[in-house]
């Protein structure tokens, strides 16, 4: 990751594959964070939450040294709408 060496400590990807299994993605991530432990990878949860089928957590977020971030589903309950426009 260039931008490691370039001095970033913290680096957010809003990418993934639709692949919820440990796969090589995310145990590069898991390598890289392990052998510069003062670097956060910050990436996306996942983007197949609308259909039901799929997992939600895809790769490279089910690596175990990153943060994943993602917004939960509220079908019917008005929670999305809460999160989308806070008060």
């Amino acid at each position: 990751m260039m931008c490691r060496f370039r001095g970033a400590r913290v680096h957010s990807d809003s990418w993934g594959t639709a692949d919820a299994t440990y796969d090589s993605l995310a145990a590069d991530m898991d390598r890289f964070a392990w052998a510069y432990q003062d670097f956060l990878p910050v990436v996306a949860a996942g983007n197949f939450g609308y259909r039901e089928q799929d997992s939600t957590l895809t790769s490279p977020a089910v690596a175990k040294n990153c943060v994943a971030v993602g917004k939960p589903l509220a079908r019917g309950s008005g929670h999305a709408h809460a999160l989308q426009n806070p008060a």
